[in-house]
């Protein structure tokens, strides 16, 4: 299984692949893609429900399966419009916490409710950065916004994740791409990395370039675009053998680290995510020699066996320190036997800063 599951992302990361599994692939991709195109048409034409809700509705989203951004850059828009003086809430999914299901508060805007167990990763990981902003979960979208709405007085709510969520109205998408292939092979799933064709690029209002990415290498389709830079920050260090990185509220999602460098440590790295090699690269210029490394399936629980075996290679490969990402931070069962170093991914707009501004305003003011 695990062979063939490597000869599938080989396929996914080549546009030209030969063979019967890639024919194979392609053929699941066109069964796929009209399952897609189908879904759409029916609620473009009203065979299937959308819901408004009574508050204003921005959607972040991307065409690929696998990290564009979309949580950092979740958090940066409900930030700029709680500062438009807009009482907002995050609506996520969830995905893989116990609560995705009957939906839940994570947040009160002033209290961390809910683990990354209950709330899933991503939620958990938002609520401990977004003060005075709530977050709720659960796979119904629209039950959510009532609840943030009704409870919480709330006048607009971001969607996580939500361009291809088409039941819950929006009044503004935002579509994320990053990397340096931000269409992967141009394929749509399983024979690539897309969840929609590159025509669904038409519902979005405005397009948000992260990272490696250039406007040539997605269709604009004469959208408005917006290029963001995206930095990896270093958000504590867990000492080894402590059990707790300690401030779980929001607005201090970690005790502040130590003003130290790396320079001098080796480091093995270690992260469950969409794309695991990104945040290997992101380790290289910290730390004196990434010493090893292990990429896990995105959103794995981690269990006290993988942690072992994990600390095991880093002192056989004479790691001075482990590192990973906040949002795998949330689902490690501590302590361990080295120092951890946590790392997140801060997004900035630069040069657009004021013109992305400018565009909310505008988009939520009609």
């Amino acid at each position: 299984m695990k062979r063939i599951l490597s000869q599938i992302e080989a396929i996914i990361r080549c546009p030209d692949s030969r063979g019967l599994l890639p024919a194979l692939l392609g053929a699941l991709s066109r069964v796929y893609g009209g399952a897609v195109a189908l879904r759409a048409s029916a609620y473009r034409r009203g065979m299937l429900q959308r819901h408004r809700l009574p508050c204003k509705v921005v959607s972040i989203g991307n065409l690929t399966v696998g990290g564009t951004g979309k949580t950092p850059l979740t958090i940066y828009v409900a930030r700029r419009l709680a500062a438009m003086g807009l009482k907002v809430a995050v609506l996520s999914r969830g995905y893989r916490g116990k609560a995705e299901a009957g939906g839940a508060v994570v947040s009160d805007g002033t209290r961390v409710l809910l683990g990354a167990g209950d709330a899933g990763d991503e939620p958990w990981m938002m609520a401990r950065h977004l003060d005075g902003i709530r977050v709720l979960v659960g796979r119904d979208r629209f039950g959510s916004g009532l609840v943030a709405c009704r409870r919480f007085g709330i006048e607009a709510v971001v969607l996580d994740d939500g361009f291809q969520h088409l039941r819950l109205k929006r009044d503004l998408d935002l579509l994320s791409f990053s990397g340096a292939a931000p269409l992967g092979n141009g394929h749509l799933l399983p024979r690539g990395p897309l969840r929609e064709p590159l025509g669904a690029i038409a519902r979005a209002h405005a397009l948000i370039l992260g990272g490696p990415a250039t406007a040539q290498s997605i269709p604009t389709m004469g959208k408005p675009l917006f290029c963001a830079q995206r930095r990896t920050a270093l958000r504590t260090v867990v000492g080894a053998g402590q059990a707790d990185a300690g401030g779980s509220g929001p607005g201090s999602p970690f005790q502040d680290p130590n003003p130290l460098t790396f320079g001098d440590k080796k480091v093995f790295g270690f992260s469950g995510l969409a794309d695991n090699d990104q945040f290997r690269r992101s380790l290289q210029p910290q730390f004196a020699a990434v010493v090893g490394f292990a990429g896990f399936a995105d959103h794995l629980p981690y269990s006290r066996m993988d942690l072992n075996r994990l600390e095991k290679a880093a002192i056989h490969a004479g790691a001075d320190i482990l590192a990973t990402t906040e949002k795998d931070f949330g689902r490690l069962p501590l302590p361990l036997a080295l120092p951890l170093a946590v790392f997140g991914l801060d997004i900035d707009f630069a040069a657009d800063a004021g013109a992305f501004e400018a565009f909310l305003r505008q988009a939520l003011s009609d």
